[in-house]
C-alpha cells in the first residue's frame, strides 16, 4: 500500500513545552502616590531619615590635631580646592597625606583618623 516512511517529525521527538504565561507584569504592588513635597509626608520622610542615620559630629572624628600641624610654607595649597593656606582666613584645619605629604583642608579631605591618605594615594 504506501511505502514506508523513515522521516521524523521534531515534534515526534520532542513535544512542544508548555510555557506559562505571567499574570502580571509589575514588579510590586501598587500602592497609592502622595506628593514627597507635601508638608505631612515630608515631615515624616525627615522624621524617618534622622532617626536612621546617625549625624557626625566633630566628637566622631577621631583627629590628634595639634597646633604644630600646619603647613610649614605659607604657599602649600590644598589637594582638591587649590585653596593657599597663606589665603586661609576663616582658620580651616588642614591635615597631610601620610603616603604623600600633601596638605588639605579637613573638609575638602573628609578625613575621620590623624593617619589621613588622600584619595590620589589609595
Amino acid at each position: 500500500m504506501f511505502p514506508a516512511s523513515n522521516t521524523v517529525s521534531p515534534f515526534d521527538i520532542s513535544p512542544v513545552s508548555n510555557i506559562k504565561k505571567r499574570t502580571t507584569t509589575r514588579g510590586r504592588k501598587a500602592t497609592r502616590s502622595s506628593l514627597i513635597t507635601g508638608s505631612p509626608y515630608k515631615d515624616q520622610l525627615t522624621k524617618s531619615l534622622e532617626k536612621s542615620a546617625p549625624k557626625k559630629t566633630d566628637d566622631d572624628i577621631n583627629l590628634d590635631i595639634s597646633d604644630g600641624d600646619k603647613p610649614d610654607s605659607s604657599e602649600e595649597t590644598c589637594i582638591f580646592c587649590n585653596g593657599k593656606f597663606s589665603e586661609d582666613t576663616r582658620g580651616e584645619v588642614w591635615v597631610k597625606c601620610v603616603m604623600c605629604q600633601m596638605w588639605a583642608h579637613l573638609d575638602c579631605s573628609g578625613a575621620e583618623t590623624a593617619s589621613y591618605v588622600c584619595d590620589f594615594c589609595k
